[in-house]
């Protein structure tokens, strides 16, 4: 059994409570904390992390000539989202109007479902499901200018939207399709009967303006990523409060209680 003297209750709850954060994001599809390298060229630049995105109305893809409109499937685990995109490094482009810098990124969540009128194998409507494939990682990156000296400001390259600059995006979209009827009965999806089928490669492209200057990439307004004649995907960013502050700020108005308790009492 583990004993605590009751004056090294507070340490060992501020230890247990960031074990418990750390061990919270380690369980969950995505990590919030902060990338450890520094800034080097923008002193508010925005640490490597993830980006989580609604989809909006416009987004289809067409299957076998038919456009079957897509809406987002919210995965509760983060924040609602439906697609995730992980920035691999730091957002830092200076403060100068020209200045550009690329980020690798790579889509790491995708979660879309429609309903197609002329169903292969069903005979009629079905539903449609797509997601990212897992043994295929969807690779991509951001190419970001600064537009603006300085900080953001309201500016005619983003439409008028404030913002320190544009941004062009590019991603190579590995994705399964698979089928079900309207009860959730799985149907075939290719002639050998597999009911979940790797969909050849599908590049996106997009653009939009950003601001930096806290914990997270912001986009103005919707991202728009298509690829001609074949599907678009429309979506709009949703800012999460990071899972470790949220657990790390309830740790330490608890701590704060107990102290006082503590004290009281002596």
């Amino acid at each position: 059994m583990l004993s605590i003297r009751a004056k090294a209750a507070p340490v060992a709850l501020l230890v247990l409570l960031v074990g418990a954060s750390q061990s919270m994001l380690r369980a969950g599809t995505v990590d919030t904390t902060p990338a450890a390298s520094p800034c080097i060229y923008d002193p508010d630049c925005v640490p490597a992390g993830f980006d989580y995105f609604v989809t909006q109305p416009g987004t289809f893809f067409t299957i076998n000539g038919t456009v079957v409109p897509l809406v987002g499937i919210p995965d509760p685990n983060n924040f609602g989202a439906d697609t995730i995109v992980q920035r691999l490094s730091n957002i830092d482009v200076p403060d100068v109007v020209g200045a550009t810098q690329i980020v690798n990124t790579q889509m790491v969540e995708l979660n879309l479902t429609g309903v197609d009128p002329n169903c292969p194998g069903a005979g009629g409507p079905c539903d449609v499901t797509i997601t990212l494939d897992p043994n295929h990682p969807t690779l991509g990156n951001l190419v970001f200018v600064q537009t603006v000296a300085g900080e953001a400001k309201p500016d005619p390259s983003c439409g008028g939207l404030t913002c320190e600059g544009t941004f062009t995006s590019f991603f190579d979209v590995f994705f399964d399709l698979s089928f079900t009827t309207s009860s959730g009965t799985p149907l075939p999806c290719d002639q050998a009967g597999d009911t979940t089928c790797l969909q050849p490669d599908l590049t996106l492209t997009g653009a939009g303006s950003w601001i930096d200057g806290t914990p997270y990439f912001i986009v103005g307004g919707v991202v728009t990523e298509s690829h001609p004649g074949v599907g678009v995907h429309v979506a709009k960013q949703i800012t999460p409060e990071p899972v470790s502050s949220i657990l790390f700020g309830t740790g330490l108005t608890a701590l704060l209680a107990l102290a006082r308790k503590r004290h009281l009492r002596g």
